[in-house]
């Protein structure tokens, strides 16, 4: 086994929970294949995961006329699938499937179909393909992958539990393996702590047993991951309580105590914002999240905190250097967009700072600077990925004519053909007005139904009867709006004969609580949404959590500011923990936060549905790629701060 220090380094570059492990896709050489110098060197390319060169040398193995080259083919395919060329392992398979294979090739021929299907986003019909699992006669590699992947396609249908349980299962197979094991025992806490509190508390067996003792470890990581001083007291408790439990020492001191180490207190907070002008309400809604943060702690233990007002952006440079005199350690704010590009381009950063707000650049950030906001692309693709989760193919787009409809328009549009997507049809309308019947019908195709009546009219002179149709290539409308916009726009595409097809919008089309008399016209909607708005199990429709008897802010708009001032209060103490590795996610009010390579963190939220005029809890959509290859995709920013962007 690896020494402690080398584990550690380990677990900081680990995949997704559930991801296809490095030993899980070597294979065993079949006794039926003639090994000559070409193929020995094919296998060993693919044996050692080299698929970019193994690929076409299996490939051209398989185009060698024997009987044995569909098993070339079958290695090729694979190959090639785990080398990121999804097509031509699609091409390599297709006319292997109806072939008779011995029982470890038709295994491997369903699991390099299942993980076609999860690289391209069906856990569904990998499911299906995974239903039944393999002989206990089969080779330990394809039983290792085959719950892998198992773990993964359930793990991506938002079934959480059926995923870390199948890592257990995988994890008694891992027993003279403690290094895969220690791994894959990372794997199931990791799973497990994307669940909110509250699903760990409903659903955690009443019996202590294996799963309950691992639903409570990830509870602890929830709780006190950060808190060095405490931990380890909890994990005593923790072991006294689950005598028998597998959960490897390594993992129980080495996780934890990286965990620990990680968490940086702040003993003195500096905040930078504008208390007049344009963004005077949105500060002053951040600023009372952050002091309700504040007192909701012991008064022994809260940090110095003093305000600064940052209503002229180009203080922000002079203002964080007197913050930083006087003693500041850590430093949140600013808000506007050209005060966060000068702290950006300000060189060297000696104090951390959480820029309130995002920007793009071109350059790798300073270490310490740390960009967050509520931004409205980080919405627009979570709504891709649900709707393809869900099986939807073909969109139809309607926009608003503005900066803030075009970067949402564009998030989506870019992550939905990321997923192999194609859009139906986009279409924008004016904000000011009320009546959208001409892009609605334009989206629709209703415009082109009524065309053909015209000319059918003027060819057989004659009125007809006329039922104008929509277009059938269409399975969900995805419209962005806000909420007084989203309540017109509702009824109006029902009455364009569009009332049986799914609207999926983002957070901005529900004002955040509820509102029997006008909601009535978004009912049905889909929506992704901050946890603090939203219960956690949709026992209620507003959650304000240990906060509620803190905040003065009436129900409006400005609570999801309030819940973003809370979060800026908390995440200091966690960004080295969060920068250190993709697969950290911090529990915030405002979601379940992560951050990027260029140290910009990103908000992975609940989903509801608007029934009855309440919105009621879906659950958490889980990533669904890594957040490296997700940040890959530029951000693209337009006028208005996202922290601050309610209206249109």
């Amino acid at each position: 086994m690896k020494p402690i220090s080398l584990i550690l380094l380990l677990l900081s570059s680990l995949l997704l929970a559930a991801c296809t492990s490095s030993t899980s896709t070597r294979l065993a050489k079949t006794s039926s294949l003639t090994i000559d110098a070409q193929a020995e060197q094919a296998l060993n390319l693919y044996n050692y995961e080299d698929y970019a060169n193994a690929a076409p040398l299996l490939e051209a193995l398989a185009s060698r006329p024997s009987p044995e080259g569909w098993e070339w083919q079958l290695r090729a395919a694979d190959a090639h699938l785990q080398a990121g060329n999804i097509e031509q392992s699609r091409i390599l398979l297709e006319p292997l499937l109806d072939k008779m294979m011995p029982a470890d090739a038709m295994l491997l021929m369903r699991l390099v179909q299942a993980d076609l299907m999860l690289q391209t986003f069906n856990p569904e019909d990998a499911l299906k393909l995974l239903h039944n699992p393999p002989a206990a006669a089969t080779t330990d590699n394809l039983q290792y992958r085959y719950y892998e992947l198992t773990a993964e396609a359930y793990r991506l249908n938002g079934n959480l539990i059926e995923s870390a349980n199948t890592l257990q299962q995988l994890d008694n197979m891992l027993v003279a393996d403690p290094e895969l094991r220690l791994d894959n025992q990372l794997a199931i806490l990791r799973t497990l702590a994307t669940m909110t509190d509250t699903a760990l508390d409903l659903l955690k067996p009443a019996t202590p047993g294996v799963q309950s003792g691992w639903m409570e470890l990830a509870r602890l990581i929830k709780l006190h991951g950060q808190d060095p001083g405490t931990i380890d007291r909890y994990i005593a408790v923790w072991r006294q309580q689950f005598t028998d439990h597998p959960a490897m020492n390594e993992l129980l001191d080495g996780y934890f105590k990286k965990l620990g180490s990680q968490y940086q207190k702040a003993s003195h907070i500096a905040v930078l914002l504008p208390e007049s002008g344009r963004y005077k309400a949105a500060a002053a809604a951040i600023k009372q999240g952050l002091t309700a943060a504040w007192f909701s702690q012991p008064a022994e233990s809260r940090p110095v905190l003093r305000f600064y007002d940052s209503s002229n952006p180009e203080n922000a440079w002079p203002l964080y250097t007197e913050a930083t005199q006087r003693g500041a350690d850590f430093v949140i704010g600013p808000l506007q967009k050209s005060a966060v590009t000068q702290l950006l381009h300000a060189g060297e950063l000696p104090v951390p700072v959480l820029a309130l707000n995002q920007v793009t650049t071109d350059t790798v950030p300073p270490d310490n600077f740390f960009q967050y906001s509520l931004s409205p692309e980080d919405e627009a693709r979570q709504v891709a990925e649900h709707a393809w989760i869900n099986g939807k193919r073909m969109p139809v787009v309607l926009m608003p004519t503005s900066s803030w409809g075009n970067r949402i328009r564009d998030a989506f549009v870019k992550r939905w053909e990321s997923l192999g997507g194609q859009i139906t049809e986009i279409q924008s309308y004016d904000a000011k007005k009320s009546d959208f019947g001409i892009p609605i019908q334009a989206m629709l195709d209703i415009d082109q139904s009524k065309q053909r009546r015209k000319r059918l009219t003027k060819l057989l002179g004659e009125r007809l009867e006329f039922e104008p149709r929509r277009r059938n290539d269409v399975d969900f409308i995805f419209v962005a709006a806000n909420p007084v916009k989203a309540r017109q726009i509702r009824p109006q595409l029902q009455f364009h004969h569009a009332i049986n097809l799914p609207i999926y919008t983002t957070s901005h089309a529900w004002q955040g609580f509820i509102n029997f008399d006008k909601d009535r016209d978004i009912e049905g909607i889909l929506f992704p949404d901050m946890p603090w708005l939203l219960a956690d199990e949709g026992e209620e429709a507003l959650s304000l959590g240990s906060f509620k008897h803190l905040t003065r802010q009436k129900r409006s708009n400005s609570f999801r500011l309030v819940a973003m001032g809370i979060d800026s209060y908390q995440l200091p103490g966690h960004l080295a923990r969060l920068q250190n590795s993709e697969l950290e996610a911090h529990d915030g009010k405002t979601g379940q936060l992560y951050m990027d390579q260029l140290n910009k963190l990103h908000r992975q939220l609940i989903w509801a549905q608007m029934k009855n005029s309440k919105p009621q809890v879906i659950g958490y959509a889980p990533r669904l790629t890594s957040v490296m290859q997700q940040m890959n995709q530029d951000i693209t920013v337009g006028e208005e701060p996202e922290a601050v962007k309610t209206e249109m």
